[in-house]
């Protein structure tokens, strides 16, 4: 008997399994047949040219699910069923197929709720477990943060092998997913011989580190579920050695899925999927879910595998065959069935129900935006109360991301010789958001070359804000952050009214944090004003007899800003009471939400954008992004104490000094300008030397 290469629920007269007997007692026919069946779910089948992944292959023709048939009066019922082949199917084999090719990648998929993301976790996983398998070492490992997901999973196997055929299907010794799958034979005295196992490890139980439990064991399959719900970062950094060859290159292609909305902690996701080269990911191919789609809902770039809200379950499939869906005139294709997105009409079905939602209730409305994202920005928009317009900030944060736009990473440093505050480029890291505790020693970020020599000094252009923390233990989970925030100057400067620098870290000691914020605030000639909680700043001017030149009255400023009756026992800075702070907060959310002009279209409409456009620091955008009331969020108050100062300084009509090479003609001024950026990129390697 020759194999063919269809798949195995369209054959017609197969050759009879006689249930209750080994392989060895079936007939020759039956034996040929399930060894050629072996080979295609080993090794997948190419159908009218068209390649199919032996996982593909197995999840298809062999595998068992849950699946919900709705009855005729509108109940719902759990039964058992081979996975259909959808375009979502489809999809995935042909990213499998991309990430499994070596040099092997990662395959990182997020999105639309509903898309049988457990279901093809757990088909995933067995499908390694029963096919490669290698003795005590061949580990299957399932990754997560939250049980309840976990256990999903692990009931898919569970029912999905209570199905399988007994050809494909390893004799299983342990049923305790506490301790994992245990595939192999018992021997005699009680010994056992194991071919294979699927480990579950949920990284939010047990005394463990997380990183440290995800690091040691060389898999055979590794998958992280949610990654959005739980700081997984350090856990994938940790379990990354395990997939070398040895040789350069990974073994396996390790998956990595996250559902949209599930968010609770949103900067790890973020980080993977919109830089996937960098941590060796696929990136998305967009041709794949465009096939048939005339009026895509997103915009191209550079990101993980996006599965939008189109596909998901709630929207119901139309009928095809492969050959069609495909656009390829293949008999063999034709027989393939396939179900596909209707996508003008799931288009319009979501976003009808958007429009419905956001007249009625804004909170639904988002949460549909995120349950069934039409874009990659959709996916990681909170849930609760956000101040901030944080769906405008996702989508600048991705374009900063696109271009490149986000400042660059510098040390600053005094040159011995010539007492000139200079700069080198820093591969430091930047610490993330939310700040898990800890010492960091990051590198300053400049958005905005600082002044040329002859154009520094205080001319209360710039005005700087500084929140800092008090101990210098590790253990706290406060940084210390000091921005530069640049004001109106003339209407052509490209930087005015936006932060121009920034310094946000927490290093081994409190001196040499004091000691950068006064390298940064001297580069710019910038006056500081600070949340005065904590007068380590203070001291460290004061040994320097500088406080009175760099530190600014808040009392003064409470007084005129926010109550007449303000009274503080330190002058020097603001102090951190409900109303100060209330203030503090509001500037930078009126800030974000301040409409820009930028004048007209050609039909003579009003092109506008959001304040916060303004913000190129990626950093500060995360936490805007992710705010919820009681974190730390201490970018975001240090860049308050930055523009409540400006505002001061507007407020009673103290106007930046011009320099004397500055004429007011403006005309003069913009081709300076324009000459200038296009001559003199920012992001150059260049190093720099300015008089401190």
């Amino acid at each position: 008997m020759s194999v063919k290469n269809e798949f195995y629920i369209y054959l017609k007269n197969k050759p009879k399994w006689i249930k209750g007997l080994s392989f060895d007692k079936q007939s020759r026919d039956v034996q040929q047949f399930y060894l050629w069946e072996l080979k295609k779910i080993r090794e997948g089948i190419t159908v009218g040219g068209i390649k199919f992944h032996p996982w593909s292959y197995w999840h298809i023709n062999h595998w068992h699910i849950f699946q919900d048939i709705e009855h005729e009066d509108g109940s719902t019922e759990r039964v058992n069923s081979r996975p259909l082949l959808r375009d979502n199917e489809y999809f995935i084999n042909e990213n499998v197929l991309r990430a499994d090719t070596k040099p092997k990648k990662g395959l990182l998929l997020f999105g639309t709720r509903r898309f049988s993301k457990s279901a093809t976790i757990a088909s995933w996983s067995a499908w390694n477990s029963q096919v490669k398998y290698g003795g005590e070492a061949s580990i299957n490992a399932i990754i997560g943060g939250n049980q309840e997901d976990l256990d999903s999973i692990t009931s898919y196997i569970d029912h999905g092998l209570e199905y399988l055929h007994p050809m494909f299907k390893l004799n299983r010794i342990s049923r305790d997913w506490g301790k994992g799958a245990v595939f192999g034979k018992k021997l005699k005295n009680n010994e056992t011989e194991i071919f294979s196992k699927i480990s579950v490890t949920n990284l939010n139980m047990g005394g463990k580190k997380s990183n440290q439990k995800t690091a040691g064991p060389t898999p055979v399959s590794w998958v992280c579920d949610e990654i959005g719900k739980f700081d997984f970062k350090k856990s994938w950094e940790a379990a990354k050695p395990s997939f070398d060859t040895g040789r350069g290159g990974w073994r396996i292609s390790p998956w990595l899925l996250g559902t949209s909305g599930n968010i609770e902690t949103v900067a790890d996701a973020m980080s993977l999927v919109n830089n996937p080269e960098i941590h060796n990911l696929l990136v998305m191919d967009w041709s794949l879910i465009e096939r048939k789609n005339p009026n895509p809902t997103w915009t191209r770039k550079n990101w993980g595998i996006f599965v939008p809200g189109q596909m998901s379950l709630a929207v119901e499939k139309v009928k095809s065959n492969l050959s069609e869906y495909l656009e390829i005139d293949d008999e063999e294709l034709k027989k393939i069935s396939i179900e596909i997105t209707p996508w003008e009409e799931a288009n319009k079905k979501l976003l009808s129900e958007l429009e419905e939602l956001r007249k009625k209730d804004i909170t639904s409305y988002y949460n549909r935006r995120m349950f069934y994202p039409l874009d990659t920005d959709d996916c990681f928009l909170q849930d609760g109360y956000n101040p901030f317009p944080s769906s405008e900030a996702l989508i600048h944060k991705s374009h900063l991301l696109e271009t490149g736009d986000y400042g660059k990473n510098v040390e600053l440093y005094r040159n011995p010789v010539s007492n000139i505050i200079e700069y080198n480029l820093s591969d430091k890291e930047l610490p993330k958001f939310p700040h898990e505790g800890g010492n960091i020693d990051s590198p300053f970020i400049l958005f905005e070359e600082p002044p040329e020599p002859e154009e520094r000094g205080i001319c209360q252009l710039y005005c700087g804000g500084l929140d800092h923390y008090k101990h210098d233990t590790s253990s706290g989970d406060s940084l210390g952050a000091f921005y530069i925030f640049k004001r109106r100057q003339n209407i052509f400067d490209l930087y005015q009214n936006s932060i121009v620098a920034c310094y946000v870290a927490r290093p081994n000691t409190m001196d040499k944090f004091n000691h950068n914020v006064e390298l940064l605030m001297k580069l710019y000639g910038a006056e500081v004003l600070q949340e005065n909680a904590d007068i380590s700043f203070q001291q460290y001017l004061m040994r320097r007899n500088e406080v009175d030149i760099w530190l600014m009255n808040g009392e003064k400023l409470a007084q005129k800003q926010i109550n007449s009756r303000a009274f503080q026992n330190n002058k020097y800075g603001l102090t951190p009471n409900v109303k100060n702070l209330q203030y503090i907060f509001q500037l930078v959310v009126d800030y974000c939400w301040e409409i820009l002009e930028e004048g007209e279209d050609e039909n003579g409409i009003k092109i506008t954008r959001y304040g916060i456009t303004r913000i190129k620091d990626i950093m500060l955008l995360e936490e805007i992004i992710a705010y919820k009331k009681g974190q730390n969020h201490d970018r975001i108050l240090a860049f308050g104490y930055a523009l409540a100062w400006a505002q001061y300084l507007d407020d009673i009509n103290v106007l930046p000094k011009r320099n004397k090479s500055n004429t007011d003609d403006f005309e003069k001024e913009r081709k300076r300008l324009l000459n200038k950026y296009k001559s003199n990129s920012f992001y150059s390697n260049k190093r720099t030397g300015f008089y401190s």
